[in-house]
């Protein structure tokens, strides 16, 4: 049974989930990727709220107390009914470091890359009011880097010309803050540190660990278990964490 349970629409919460695993490294942890709904960018925010429900409930049913939600698209969606819904509960969203970002800069420019479902959310437009108001923002969605991270071969020649290439129209602009506000995004820094040499890249994944950290108590076991289970391909699944991973873990095929 696991006591911290992960969940995305893929493989980006690998991302969170390495940094959760090195901050709790004693907990057994719980994951879900449900590719068998990617990309969660295209669905509706009553569809994720019943999607995130349905994991959740998967998930409790595994021993799971403590929940993150690593994707910003259902965290913007989903996090406050699951609060609700699930009040014994501890949810952990990812939230784009906008405030961070905001306070680093001085003349130059934040470029916030997301899905479109997030950029166009109340939550990031609030968080822009709020911190970076009177800051230059530059929003761009990289759907493809979504498609790139799910197979998995991130560092291949082709894969990373094609990363450099999408950000060469912001080379010129003055970025001083990356705001990477999805959990595939970060795969791919050090592409994105190539581009933007004077950048600070804010990458969510160690803030949520934190907060995991925070909120839960290790449980101090020497013999921790990492469940991946996928609701698509298995095969391909398997492939990507190996890839994508640095630890060995169980895999296996869910239908929820």
């Amino acid at each position: 049974m696991a006591s911290i349970g992960i969940f995305d629409s893929g493989v980006g919460g690998f991302t969170i989930l390495k940094a959760v695993h090195a901050k709790v490294p004693g907990s057994s942890i719980a994951y879900v990727a449900d590719q068998a709904n990617i990309p969660y960018a295209a669905k509706s925010a009553d569809w994720l709220i019943k999607r995130s429900q349905v994991i959740t409930d998967y998930l409790i049913q595994n021993g799971c107390s403590t929940i993150v939600i690593a994707c910003n698209t259902a965290t913007v969606s989903a996090i406050g009914s699951l609060r609700a819904r699930y009040p014994h509960l501890q949810f952990v969203g990812v939230e784009p470091a906008i405030k961070p970002a905001a306070l680093h800069v001085t003349s130059g420019k934040i470029l916030i890359l997301a899905t479109q479902h997030t950029l166009q959310s109340r939550r990031l437009k609030a968080l822009c009011q709020r911190h970076a108001g009177q800051k230059s923002v530059i929003f761009q969605d990289m759907p493809e880097w979504v498609t790139m991270a799910e197979k998995g071969d991130i560092n291949s020649g082709k894969v990373q010309a094609a990363i450099a290439a999408s950000l060469l129209p912001f080379k010129d602009k003055n970025v001083q803050a990356v705001v990477l506000a999805c959990t595939h995004y970060p795969f791919f820094k050090p592409v994105i540190r190539r581009v933007f040499p004077q950048a600070v890249i804010f990458d969510p994944s160690l803030p949520v660990a934190n907060q995991v950290k925070k909120l839960h108590q290790d449980d101090g076991s020497n013999h921790p278990q990492i469940i991946l289970a996928t609701t698509g391909n298995v095969v391909g699944f398997k492939a990507a964490a190996a890839n994508l991973l640095p630890f060995h873990a169980k895999i296996q095929s869910i239908v929820v």
